[in-house]
C-alpha cells in the first residue's frame, strides 16, 4: 500500500460500495473485509494513476449506470471520472473567475517546478489574453 495513501483507499472503498448501491444486481460483493481492503487497494491505485478525486469518481459511476446495467470494471470507472473531469474542467473554464483561480494553480506549479532548478520566476507565466 506505499505507492498509496490510506484516504486513497478509503475513497476506493466508497467508490466499491458506491458501485454495489447503483448496480445491486451485477456489482462485485467482497466475501470479507480483508477481501474489500485488497479491492480498494488495487483501485486506488489505479485512480491515483489520474489524480482522480471522489466527486469524479462517484459522478462517474452514476454517469455510466445510466447508460449501461451491468457493474463497471474499474478502468472504465477510470475512463469515465476522466471524462467527468474534463467537463468540469471545460465549465470552470467558461467562468471568469474560476478561469483566474485555475491559471493561478497553474502558475505556482511552474514557478514550484522551476524553484525546484533553482530559478525564480515573477508573474504570470503565459501572455495575457482577452475574452
Amino acid at each position: 500500500m506505499s505507492d498509496v495513501t490510506s484516504d486513497q483507499v478509503a475513497n476506493a472503498g466508497r467508490v466499491l460500495k458506491h458501485t454495489a448501491f447503483v448496480h445491486r444486481r451485477t456489482a462485485i460483493r467482497p466475501a470479507s473485509d480483508t477481501e474489500a481492503k485488497q479491492i480498494a487497494i488495487v483501485w486506488a491505485r489505479m485512480f491515483a494513476r489520474y489524480k482522480l478525486e471522489l466527486p469524479e469518481l462517484l459522478e462517474a459511476v452514476e454517469r455510466r449506470a445510466i447508460k449501461f446495467s451491468d457493474a463497471p470494471e474499474p478502468g472504465e470507472i477510470v475512463q469515465w471520472a476522466r471524462e467527468v473531469r474534463q467537463e468540469w474542467a471545460s465549465r470552470a473554464q467558461a467562468q471568469p473567475e474560476q478561469r483566474a483561480i485555475h491559471e493561478a494553480k497553474i502558475d505556482r506549479k511552474i514557478a514550484d517546478y522551476a524553484g525546484g532548478f533553482g530559478l525564480k520566476l515573477d508573474g504570470p507565466m503565459r501572455p495575457e489574453t482577452t475574452s
